[in-house]
């Protein structure tokens, strides 16, 4: 081997890493920068859903005094991008004002198990044990 082979191996293994260290780290660049983005845009978000509200409660009153009542009865809400409008999502803020537990799954017991099981049969109901 002479020393140009070995300056041209020691180039391309050097071109080889330039360029798998970039395409490993330019998408994290831009994953990072998306991440900041959307956080930033957050608080405009939750604006523009209150400015919405607004232009919602004026549109459905007649007058200005009536906008103004319905503004004033308004209690501040508490939007937020991650809102579950869902039933399970419901369940879990009520029982999170009310301080309750999180185990919301409601508990049966044995004879509710074995009535089960004796209708469904093979369902395992009744092998299933109460935590």
């Amino acid at each position: 081997m002479t020393s140009e082979m070995i300056w041209v191996g020691l180039l391309a293994l050097l071109l080889v890493s330039f360029a798998t260290l970039t395409l490993w780290l330019i998408p994290r660049a831009i994953s990072n920068g998306l991440k900041a983005q959307a956080e930033a845009n957050r608080d405009v978000r939750i604006a523009e859903v209150k400015a919405m509200d607004k232009i919602i409660a004026l549109l459905a009153v007649k007058d200005p005094l009536s906008y103004q009542q319905v503004q004033a009865m308004d209690l501040p809400q508490q939007y937020t991008v991650d809102y579950d409008p869902s039933d399970e999502g419901e369940i879990r803020r009520i029982h999170e004002r009310l301080g309750e537990q999180d185990d919301h799954e409601e508990q049966m017991t044995d004879a509710e198990r074995a009535f089960l099981d004796d209708i469904f049969p093979g369902s395992g109901f009744a092998g299933t044990s109460v935590e």
